[in-house]
Parts: structure tokens; C-alpha cells; sequence
């Protein structure tokens, strides 16, 4: 059983990772403008669907939402902070609060709650390494799409290196938060 549980989480990471990279090659030559935004959302959906078809605990779900919900109060808190010193620009929300689209707010709720229930219930530092780089590269990534598509601006010195660390610091909080905090 463990053995096949092993088998199963490898799948779904090079799963994963095969789409994110498909998805990243599809959208780069792609100018969406606006419909950037929903198109991410909707995106997370679906991971979130597939994810609850492989668990859906009622234990884990609740705390899948939390990791969730904390994905979106830490960046709604440095997206209005950088916002504020002039680091960067949103545009395009339908309602933007603050600095922080609505749309990213939703994103970081669903997103956060499928990367929640895609991580392994015990904790390897290696898988935990490779995913921390893994999600950093595709939020940065994702970044970078939104400013092709005209919906996030650097300014004040901030760009992609910046963002990359950031999200460093972001994924290794939420690992803490996942594996320390709350078991999902």
C-alpha cells in the first residue's frame, strides 16, 4: 500500500509538471489581455477538481482551505506593501483591492488549496526542495505573463530575480505552514 501511495505521488508531480510546462510553452506566444486572469483561475479549478478526486477528506479540504486562505492574506499583505512603496502596478481587475486583483486573491485561494492537497502527507525535504524551486519558477513565470498581457508592472527596481525570491520565501512559509502547522 505504501509502496503504490509512493507510485502515485510521482505520478501526479510529473503530471503536474508536464502540464505546468505545456501550459507555460502554450501561453507564452499567446496575448490574452484581461482574459489572463479568469484564464488562470480557471486553470486552478480544474487542478482543484482533480485533486479532490484523488482526496476528498473533509479534514483535508478544511485545511487545504486554510493554506489557502493564508496563501491569500500573505499576498494580499506584500502585494499592498510593494504596491505601496512602488514596486509594482496591477491593472485589469474587475475589483482590485488595494494593489491585490480580486482575481489573485481567488487564484491564491484555489491554487493554494490544490497545491495543499497535491503535496505528500509526510514531509521529504527533497520533494519540499524541488517544489519550493518548482513553484517559484511558475509564479515568477506566471508573472511574467501577466506583464506581457498587460496586468502587473515592475517599476522601483523590482523584477524577475525579485520575484523569484520572493516567491522562495513564499513557498517555504507555506511548507512550514502545510507540515508544522496544519496537517492537510
Amino acid at each position: 500500500m505504501e509502496a503504490e501511495s509512493v507510485v502515485r505521488q510521482k505520478l501526479k508531480v510529473a503530471l503536474l509538471m508536464t502540464l505546468f510546462v505545456s501550459l507555460a510553452v502554450a501561453l507564452i506566444n499567446l496575448e490574452l489581455g484581461v482574459l489572463t486572469y479568469p484564464l488562470f483561475l480557471l486553470l486552478a479549478i480544474l487542478w482543484l477538481a482533480a485533486e479532490l478526486r484523488f482526496d476528498s477528506s473533509g479534514k483535508n479540504i478544511k485545511n487545504a482551505f486554510l493554506i489557502g486562505l493564508a496563501l491569500m492574506a500573505f499576498d494580499f499583505l506584500v502585494e499592498n506593501i510593494g504596491g505601496f512603496l512602488g514596486y509594482w502596478r496591477t491593472h485589469g481587475s474587475v475589483f482590485p483591492l488595494g494593489f491585490v486583483p480580486l482575481e489573485i486573491m481567488l487564484l491564491c485561494v484555489v491554487g493554494g488549496m490544490s497545491w495543499a492537497l497535491y503535496l505528500p502527507r509526510r514531509l521529504s525535504l527533497w520533494y519540499s526542495l524541488i517544489d519550493i524551486v518548482f513553484f517559484s519558477f511558475f509564479g515568477s513565470l506566471g508573472e511574467a505573463l501577466l506583464i506581457k498581457n498587460g496586468l502587473l508592472g515592475y517599476m522601483g527596481g523590482w523584477g524577475s530575480v525579485n520575484a523569484f525570491l520572493g516567491y522562495l520565501v513564499t513557498w517555504i512559509m507555506l511548507h512550514v505552514v502545510r507540515y508544522k502547522v496544519l496537517e492537510v
